[in-house]
C-alpha cells in the first residue's frame, strides 16, 4: 500500500525515529503523554478521507513496513492492525480494544473511553476536524493485547436486527453468526492441549467447519500467514478448497479426522516439544502435511483398491495407493488455481522444500511404513539425541514419525474421543465388508460386521501398535510421554472391561465364538496359572503377527 505523498512504500527517516520510540514509550500506560508527543509529527500521515480506523491500519502498517521495530513490536503491530479492520465508517472505538485483562488495562480502557476522539468527513472528502488522540490511544491498547490467543469478535455498526458478524481474521474465516462465533471461540481456548480440546465439540458448533477453523487460526497462531505472505483471501478461499477433499459420507476418513490431526500436530509444535526442531518452512510444510493427509480419501483401505484393480491402484502400481493419490489430487487442483494457490509468495526454493517435505510426510501415514518407520526412528534417536542441534536433515525422518502417531492417535486421547473415534473407525471398516462380501471378496481383517470382535481388536492395536509409537515418540518428548501414554493405559483397560467372556461347558471348554487371551480361565493351580500365562502369551504372539501381516499389507 502506498503511505506517502511521495509514492514511498515507508515513512521518512524522521517518522521512523519517532514512531521506533512511539513503539517503546507505548509498552508502558504511564508513558502515553510521551508517546502522544512523540506521534505529533505523524499528523500529517492522516488522510482525511479515510476514517479513524483506516488511519491505524495506515499508520501501523507504516511502523511494519519501515522494517525497524524489533520482533516483539512488529508482530504487535500486525496484531493491532487486524483488530482495527472494521467496516469502512466506523467511528468509535473497537469493541475488541476494550476488554481489560488488568488493573493497568482497565485504566487504558478507561482512558480511551474518555478522550477518544472520532475522525469526522465532509462529503467532498475534506477534513472538519482530525484528532489523532483516539487513534493513538486504541493502537497502544491493540499493542497491549498480543498475549491473547483467541482473538475476540470485533465491532461493527449494525442494527438490533443484524444477527451476523465476523470474527477477527485470525479466528474465522467465515462469517457467522455472533452466538456461534462466540461458542467456537470457547472451544479454541484449548487449542494448545492434548485432553482439552474436543474436536467433536468444535465439529458441532462450527457446523462441520472445525477444518476451515483450525487451518485459519493455525496458520495465524504461528505467524506463518506473514512469514510467507499469504494472501488472506487465497487463504479464505484454500481452507475450503481442502475441507471439500474430503468426502462428508465417510464415516472415518473425512474432515473432522483431518481436523483432529492438524490439532495434535499443533499440539505436537506448541507443547510436545517439536516446534524446537523445526524451522518454519518445516512447521508450515508438517501443518500443510496434516490438513491434506488423506485429501480425497474415499473410504476404502490399499488393500481393497489393490485386489480390485481399481484405476487409483494401478494409476500408482499398487504403491501407497491411497497416500500417493492424496498428493496428486491435492497438489494437481492447487497448481491449477492460482486463486486457492497460498504458497505463490515462495520462492522457488521454498516450495520445492516444501513440496518435497509434504510428499515424505504423507507417504508416512501408509500403515505398511509402520514398522520399518519406527525401527528407523529409534535409530535416529540413538544417533541423535535430544539436542535439536544434532539432528539436521533428519528433522523430515522426526516430522514423519509424529505425522505418523497423530493419525493413528485416536486411542491416545480421552476415552470418552477415543469411544466416538472407534465408533465411526468400524463404521467404515464394516462400510467396505459389506461391499467386499456383495463382491464375492474375502473380508478384510475387521471388516466383518458379524464377527468383528471390536474391543478384542481395539485391546491388540492400542498395545502392539498405538502405544509403543507414543512410547518411542516421548522418548525424545516427554510431555507425549506424560500426556498421551497413559491415556493408551487406560483406553485399552477400558477396551478390556468390554469384553464378555465366552459361554463355557461343564468341563471348562469354551462353547464357540475365537477364545480371545483376556478371557482363558484361571486355574487355582499354580500349573494351571503356568499354562494360563503361557496360552495367553502365545495368543497375544499370534494377534501381534496377525497385526503386523494385515499392517504390512497397507490395511489402515
Amino acid at each position: 500500500m502506498d503511505f506517502s505523498r511521495e509514492n514511498s512504500s515507508s515513512f521518512g527517516a524522521a517518522s521512523h525515529r519517532k514512531v521506533a520510540r512511539f513503539a517503546s514509550s507505548s509498552r508502558n500506560v504511564h508513558n502515553w503523554q510521551q508517546a502522544e508527543g512523540d506521534l505529533d509529527c505523524l499528523e500529517d500521515e492522516l488522510d482525511a478521507t479515510l476514517s479513524a480506523a483506516e488511519n491505524a491500519v495506515k499508520l501501523l502498517k507504516g511502523m511494519v513496513e519501515s522494517g525497524r521495530l524489533c520482533a516483539h513490536d512488529a508482530a504487535s503491530c500486525r496484531y493491532a492492525i487486524n483488530s482495527f479492520k472494521l467496516g469502512e465508517g466506523v467511528q468509535h472505538i473497537p469493541h475488541g480494544l476494550l476488554m481489560p485483562k488488568t488493573q493497568e488495562d482497565a485504566d487504558a480502557s478507561e482512558l480511551i473511553r474518555q478522550e477518544y476522539t472520532p475522525l469526522s468527513r465532509t462529503g467532498a472528502g475534506r477534513r472538519e476536524h482530525l484528532s489523532l488522540k483516539g487513534t493513538v490511544n486504541g493502537i497502544i491498547f491493540a499493542m497491549r493485547l498480543t498475549s491473547s490467543s483467541v482473538v475476540s469478535p470485533h465491532s461493527r455498526r449494525r442494527s438490533s436486527a443484524d444477527s451476523t458478524s465476523s470474527m477477527e481474521e485470525q479466528s474465522l474465516p467465515f462469517v457467522t453468526t455472533n452466538a456461534r462465533s462466540k461458542e467456537i471461540s470457547k472451544v479454541l481456548r484449548f487449542v494448545d492441549e492434548w485432553t482439552g480440546f474436543d474436536i467433536f465439540k468444535l465439529q458441532e458448533v462450527s457446523d462441520d467447519r472445525c477444518l476451515q477453523v483450525l487451518v485459519w487460526h493455525i496458520l495465524h497462531r504461528w505467524d506463518l500467514v506473514h512469514i510467507f505472505a499469504i494472501d488472506e483471501e487465497k487463504l479464505k478461499r484454500f481452507v475450503e478448497f481442502v475441507a471439500e477433499g474430503y468426502k462428508r459420507t465417510n464415516p472415518y476418513h473425512n474432515r473432522t479426522h483431518a481436523a483432529d490431526v492438524l490439532q495434535s500436530s499443533h499440539f505436537m509444535l506448541v507443547k510436545g516439544g517439536l516446534g524446537e526442531y523445526l524451522s518454519d518452512l518445516d512447521k508450515l510444510s508438517f501443518l500443510v502435511a496434516a490438513m491434506v493427509h488423506d485429501f480425497g480419501h474415499d473410504g476404502l483401505s490399499n488393500n481393497f483398491h489393490k485386489n480390485c484393480m481399481t484405476e487409483r491402484s494401478i494409476r500408482f502400481n499398487d504403491q501407497s495407493i491411497q497416500e500417493n493419490y492424496h498428493l496428486c489430487e491435492f497438489f494437481s487442483n492447487l497448481l491449477a488455481d492460482d486463486t486457492i494457490n497460498i504458497f505463490s509468495g515462495l520462492s522457488t526454493k521454498q516450495f520445492a522444500t516444501l513440496r518435497s517435505n509434504v510428499i515424505y510426510l504423507l507417504l508416512q501415514t501408509d500403515m505398511s511404513k509402520h514398522f520399518t518407520l519406527q525401527d528407523s526412528f529409534k535409530n535416529l534417536l540413538e544417533k541423535n539425541g535430544k539436542d535439536p542441534g544434532n539432528w539436521g536433515e533428519d528433522t523430515q525422518a522426526l516430522m514423519g514419525m509424529v505425522l505418523h502417531a497423530v493419525d493413528i492417535g485416536a486411542q491416545a486421547k480421552p476415552t470418552d474421543i477415543a469411544l466416538k473415534w472407534c465408533k465411526w473407525a468400524h463404521e467404515e471398516f464394516f462400510a467396505q465388508g459389506d461391499l467386499e462380501r456383495s463382491k464375492s471378496m474375502a473380508i478384510s481383517q475387521c471388516c466383518d460386521r458379524h464377527t468383528t470382535a471390536i474391543n478384542s481388536s481395539q485391546v491388540g492395536f492400542i498395545s502392539f501398535i498405538v502405544k509403543p509409537t507414543f512410547v518411542n515418540i516421548g522418548k525424545l518428548f516427554p510431555v507425549v510421554e506424560q500426556t498421551c501414554v497413559p491415556l493408551c493405559d487406560v483406553n485399552k483397560h477400558h477396551y478390556q472391561s468390554q469384553i464378555t467372556p465366552a459361554k463355557t461347558s461343564p468341563a471348562g471348554s469354551p462353547m464357540g465364538g475365537p477364545r480371545s487371551p483376556t478371557l482363558v480361565p484361571r486355574s487355582p493351580t499354580a500349573a494351571g496359572k503356568t499354562a494360563d500365562a503361557s496360552e495367553r502369551s502365545d495368543a497375544d504372539r499370534r494377534q501381534k503377527q496377525k497385526l503386523q501381516s494385515d499392517v504390512g499389507e497397507g490395511d489402515k
